[in-house]
């Protein structure tokens, strides 16, 4: 199994357990799933993915 799908399992797989502790906040494993989520939809949308190039061309 490749990084990062041990992590993305352990997220799924308990998306209400808690994640991160800083303090009083807590950041339970859907959160960053969510935002996971929502980053790689972005990425798609804007036809960047793996082994994509942006749109400025290589550097």
């Amino acid at each position: 199994m490749l990084f990062p799908t041990p992590l993305l399992d352990a997220l799924r797989a308990a998306p209400a357990t808690p994640a991160f502790e800083h303090g009083a906040r807590i950041v339970t494993r859907g959160e960053p799933l969510e935002l996971i989520r929502r980053l790689t939809d972005a990425l798609r949308e804007a036809e960047l993915g793996p082994g994509g190039r942006s749109p400025s061309g290589p550097r």
